[in-house]
């Protein structure tokens, strides 16, 4: 037993031979965003023929915010403290067993940090330590880089995109624009122009304008604070340079479209949603991707921080997430002003910093699928593809979608839906009707990333 070496573990007899490792899954990647309000840990399976919808294999979010981390509680920016890097340490060498579990090539492991850890006094020293006591490759997003990885994260979250997008995280906001349509993706030549107007930042600085001030001195700051704010929106939108074809869409259809990702808008998002469950007769879906909000709905910021000051439980929106609600409320009144031609609808969408960075591996043909259709193919039987010519030909006009039908009803769709005809046929008759018709809310498409609610 001396000598320091390992005796092979058998299973029965010692005459056995040691039960050798599964391989590798070389489609599956681990990934760790660590963001300003929390790290994301997840394993996603990009193997194909679902690479497009980015299955989730694991996902666990650790509730440490590394934005909160660097400040005392006089308010005082401070380093990231000994005790805070050994809990994330922890965690991500926790993270590296769950990959073993899963066969995650070690190489297909890595760690991509945002505003919070590139802004960290103590930066270079938590990064190092991280490098050498896990050996897990890691990416210090540039606030450019966080724009774009944010933005593919949203292209990633539709089908199609087109318009302004919107990243509020804890730490930073960053805004650029996109087209995304048949896997091609075109964003801002600058990539994006980012703010330090996090959920968590904005809601400090806010504080920071009432302290030692009376009412009418603090009232004088924050409009001050807001006008300042507002003409760097300005600055910004001119800054990365929306293409006419977008500004010629926005004054023709009352506004821009705006994508909006990152925690501090999904807990908009959410509050908006809850509101149509509660008060707006019965919203069918919980899944924020993919919700809308008309003009007036998104910017009534009033009603936003009523609902976050009175609704006892709210789906997905956390103390803190509620706490921040009045920075986040502050920054949409500012870009209802802010924005030329204003805003027309807001789409909030899941697809973030994983999102982005998993996305935009995918080579263009992957890219151009679209997420239902792809979602439903393991369903479809031999006679799928007739059934959608079938349904195709059926509709106005012959074999092509023409006016009349609604948008969301596609080729795509209309394959998706041939793919699951039969998917249902096989339960009891009492049930079958009901599973379908909440195939995509709470059933077996609900975490197809990429579909719309339409």
């Amino acid at each position: 037993m001396g000598g320091g070496h390992e005796i092979p573990y058998r299973h029965a007899t010692m005459s056995q031979q040691p039960t050798s490792e599964p391989e590798w899954n070389k489609g599956l990647w681990g990934l760790v965003d660590m963001g300003s309000n929390g790290i994301r840990l997840s394993i996603t399976d990009q193997s194909a023929p679902t690479t497009r919808v980015l299955p989730t294999v694991y996902a666990y979010r650790n509730k440490i915010s590394l934005y909160e981390a660097q400040y005392d509680e006089n308010g005082t920016k401070i380093p990231i403290s000994a005790a805070v890097m050994d809990d994330v340490i922890s965690m991500l060498l926790r993270f590296q067993i769950f990959c073993a579990d899963f066969r995650v090539p070690p190489e297909q492991i890595e760690i991509v940090a945002t505003e919070a850890t590139r802004a960290a006094i103590n930066s270079a020293e938590f990064v190092e330590k991280i490098r050498k006591e896990t050996g897990i490759k890691m990416r210090l997003l540039s606030k450019e880089d966080e724009g774009r990885i944010g933005a593919y994260g949203v292209a990633s979250s539709f089908s199609s995109v087109r318009g302004l997008v919107m990243d509020m995280g804890g730490g930073s906001t960053q805004i650029t624009w996109m087209i995304a349509k048949g896997g091609e993706t075109q964003i801002s030549p600058v990539s994006a122009v980012s703010f330090p107007y996090g959920a968590a930042a904005l809601t400090r600085r806010l504080e920071e304008l009432k302290k030692g001030k009376s009412k009418h001195e603090a009232h004088k700051a924050r409009e001050e604070f807001r006008a300042q704010v507002k003409t760097q929106f300005q600055e910004a939108y001119s800054k990365i340079q929306v293409p006419k074809e977008l500004v010629k869409d926005a004054i023709k259809n009352g506004g821009f479209r705006l994508y909006l990702t990152g925690g501090g808008f999904r807990g908009w998002g959410y509050l908006l949603l809850h509101h149509e469950q509660v008060a707006g007769g019965g919203y069918p879906f919980s899944i924020i991707n993919g919700f809308t909000a008309q003009k007036d709905e998104f910017e009534d910021t009033e009603k936003m921080k009523e609902i976050a000051r009175e609704a006892k439980e709210i789906f997905r929106v956390s103390d803190r997430r509620r706490g921040q609600v009045p920075a986040v409320s502050f920054l949409v009144s500012v870009l209802a002003e802010a924005i030329p031609h204003g805003i027309r609808e807001a789409h909030f969408c899941q697809g973030g910093v994983r999102e982005g960075v998993l996305y935009n591996r995918l080579p263009a043909e992957i890219r151009a699928q679209d997420p239902l259709e792809v979602a439903t193919r393991d369903m479809a039987k031999p006679i799928s593809p007739k059934l959608a010519a079938l349904v195709t030909q059926s509709l106005p006009s012959g074999t092509e979608i023409h006016a009349g039908v609604p948008e969301s009803i596609d080729v795509h769709m209309i394959r998706a839906f041939a793919n699951m005809f039969y998917f249902h046929a096989n339960m009891n008759k009492e049930v079958s009707s009901t599973s379908a018709l909440y195939s995509t809310g709470t059933g077996i498409l609900c975490s197809t990333h990429g579909s719309s609610h339409a």
